[in-house]
């Protein structure tokens, strides 16, 4: 895919606090590099049963509380990219896919410029059974990707540390 079919920087969010600071972090890197800002949630199937068991049904009440949860993601990470980069607000916008995540990021990759997610700093024996999203993101993406730890900005005279393997993939990431 060339660069004239990318569509900007897509920041994945989960409502989590690091994923709005990966919200407010991209749609000032958007705002700085005049590109399109796409806020992306994913929502994962309902997983019913076990392999080999069947599902239980799921209610209608825990589908309109899926769905009231899924407005609320939106609505506050879209809040947020706006006070983070108020004159960039017309080129910001949202999709919400339901998808498995990590597929659903990965492909999303493939039409941006940059893939930014946060990172809720998960480690040990919680990412080695639960996985990391984060994780999954930078070794499958189609594009560079920012990893955003929630807490305060770090001041903008330090250095910016990019890790590259020679890899077509990793020059991208230096071309930033």
């Amino acid at each position: 895919m060339s660069d004239q079919q990318r569509h900007g920087i897509i920041v994945g969010v989960d409502g989590s606090a690091s994923s709005l600071a990966a919200v407010e972090w991209a749609a000032r890197d958007a705002a700085m590099r005049n590109v399109a800002l796409t806020v992306l949630h994913v929502v994962a199937p309902i997983v019913t049963g076990a392999q080999g068991w069947p599902g239980v049904p799921v209610t209608a009440d825990y589908v309109e509380l899926q769905e009231e949860q899924t407005a609320r993601i939106v609505e506050q990470a879209n809040a947020a990219a706006v006070a983070a980069a108020p004159s960039h607000a017309d080129q910001i916008g949202y999709e919400v896919v339901y998808e498995p995540v990590l597929p659903a990021l990965v492909e999303f990759s493939r039409q941006a410029e940059m893939m930014v997610v946060g990172c809720r700093g998960q480690g040990g024996v919680a990412q080695t059974l639960l996985g990391s999203v984060s994780a999954g993101v930078v070794h499958h993406a189609h594009c560079p990707v920012a990893v955003i730890h929630d807490g305060p900005v770090p001041p903008a005279h330090l250095p910016v540390v990019v890790g590259i393997d020679g890899s077509p993939a990793s020059v991208g990431a230096t071309e930033i």
